[in-house]
């Protein structure tokens, strides 16, 4: 869930898994480019020109320092 935090001025994810697991992360916009950031996850996600495709890299970190390769994924959008 994607939602803007006015007291902030950001937007703020909030994610929920399988597992009982919850967590929030601040959302930054900039051009094409989405990144949100948590304390041990975060991911950089690319729109194409067109709109159609959208590429993200999620990565994760157990001491805050080095990031390790999660998952990528791209999605196509289907019309």
């Amino acid at each position: 869930m994607i939602g803007y935090d006015e007291a902030t001025d950001t937007y703020r994810t909030h994610l929920f898994d399988s597992q009982g697991n919850v967590s929030t992360e601040e959302l930054t916009i900039s051009d094409r480019v989405c990144v949100w950031q948590g304390a041990t996850t975060r991911a950089t996600s690319t729109f194409s020109d067109d709109g159609t495709t959208q590429s993200c890299l999620h990565e994760r970190t157990d001491d805050g320092v080095n990031w390790y390769q999660a998952m990528q994924v791209t999605l196509l959008r289907v019309d």
